[in-house]
């Protein structure tokens, strides 16, 4: 009783973000728990260079998703505002602006794919030979289809999340999840292993799954807003895209920055100390990832709280989260102390963790979550300018510091560039953040 007071105690807006962080963390430990069943079954299932080959397509399409420039994140605000105004014919116009423009993205993307993919030769592209070129390349076709038509159906997961119902997008995931592993499952009983199956069976699923929660979506709650290629404006796109554009900024700094760790480890110091930074890194990431499930909701709320004129939940909301961040921060100096023993039971013998690393790594989740509870607030009210000016330096300062660090001091001189990098954030997104939440920001600030 008293947990269903707590959930339903506050304001409608307040009511709705514990619900979907509750509902977060339980989705998302569902998902996990589906990923590692999948992987010792995806694993048995096909030979180890075949299934290495699917991971490295995997990671592929990933890097492709950034070809949204943006929109996803725009449309968020942009439409977040427009159903706190309960004007869904603006919405609607956002909607199907967003639709048509990822249509016409994907469209041209697809269109120069089939075009180059008769000059490549994915054997000597992926370094497997146990499969023939013209069978590899039928599979990179197949994944790319379905990559490319769930790259516009997804845009009913930044709907959701626009209306502050982020768990629903959690929970077409999680369908894709279970539904995927009866299938691999499924096909270790009753068929020989196949990279195509295996590959149609992952890209397949989650276009199913997110087609079908459209269909349910758009002819009940979001009626509304569905999308109709007749309000295409370009007014209204150019508005969407100049918006998007500067996420779009902070999207590629974002992985300018924090993508080239590995690389810079494997080029200054060797490819064996990837693992070391990459097992402390999933260690602490755990504090990053729970600390994630809190924040994802609240980003539309901030939206939602700043076109209505709603400072003081602004204010409350930063309250809260500082709050929450402060026991996560324990947690992570608890993980710290019990971090030899967790790596002992983890990887046994086979690799050493420094603890000077386990340290520095750390800090910088720690201070990664601070400035996370700003950078949300920011986005959501969409005064961004200073984060992508910050973000830029930062990119043009990450590389060359962790290359001389890393000479210096090694792995854990990577880890420390990145903290360093992110020092500024926590002196002046506080600063920024409040003078909006109190409304006196000018200038730069109000930008």
């Amino acid at each position: 009783m008293k947990i269903l007071a707590l959930l339903n105690g506050g304001s409608e807006r307040s009511v709705l973000v514990k619900k979907n962080v509750l509902l977060s963390f339980i989705l998302q430990g569902l998902s996990v728990l589906c990923s590692f069943l999948l992987v010792p079954l995806t694993l048995n299932y096909l030979k180890a260079d075949e299934y290495g080959v699917w991971l490295t397509l995997n990671s592929i399409i990933t890097w492709i998703n950034v070809c949204d420039i943006g929109l996803g994140m725009g449309l968020k605000n942009k439409l977040a505002e427009a159903l706190a105004h309960e004007d869904y014919e603006l919405g609607k116009r956002y909607v199907s602006v967003t639709y048509i423009v990822l249509t016409l993205i994907m469209a041209v993307f697809f269109a120069v794919f089939i075009i180059v993919n008769h000059f490549l030769d994915w054997c000597n592209i992926l370094n497997i030979h146990s499969i023939t070129s013209e069978e590899l390349s039928i599979v990179v076709i197949v994944v790319v289809s379905f990559f490319c038509i769930n790259f516009i159906i997804k845009t009913i997961g930044v709907i959701l999340a626009a209306d502050q119902r982020i768990a629903f997008s959690s929970l077409m995931g999680v369908i894709g999840s279970v539904i995927s592993l009866l299938v691999i499952w499924i096909l270790t009983k009753v068929t020989e292993p196949s990279l195509m199956k295996v590959a149609c069976v992952f890209s397949a699923v989650p276009v199913a799954v997110m087609l079908g929660g459209s269909f349910i979506l758009f002819r009940g709650r979001y009626s509304r807003i569905k999308p109709d290629r007749k309000l295409f404006d370009w007014a209204s796109a150019k508005e969407l895209v100049n918006l998007s554009i500067t996420f779009f900024i902070l999207q590629v700094a974002g992985i300018i920055t924090f993508t080239t760790a590995n690389i810079i480890i494997t080029q200054t110091i060797g490819p064996e100390e990837v693992t070391v930074y990459n097992i402390c890194f999933k260690y602490f990431n755990i504090i990053t990832l729970a600390f994630n499930l809190v924040l994802g909701p609240m980003w539309p709320a901030y939206t939602n709280a700043y076109a209505l004129g709603d400072l003081s939940w602004i204010k409350s909301g930063l309250k809260k989260s500082r709050l929450i961040w402060a026991l996560l921060s324990g947690a992570a100096l608890i993980m710290l102390a019990c971090s030899p023993i967790v790596y002992k039971i983890w990887i046994g013998d086979s690799v050493q963790i420094p603890f000077a690393l386990s340290l520095v790594m750390a800090i910088y989740v720690i201070v990664g979550n601070w400035n996370n509870i700003f950078a949300q607030m920011l986005a959501g009210v969409g005064k961004i300018r200073l984060s992508i000016i910050n973000s830029i330096l930062n990119a043009l300062v990450f590389i060359p510091l962790s290359i001389y660090m890393s000479r210096k001091l090694g792995v854990m001189g990577v880890t420390l560039a990145m903290l360093l990098t992110i020092l500024t954030s926590t002196i002046w997104q506080p600063i920024q953040s409040y003078k909006i939440a109190n409304n006196t920001a000018k200038g730069l600030w109000d930008k």
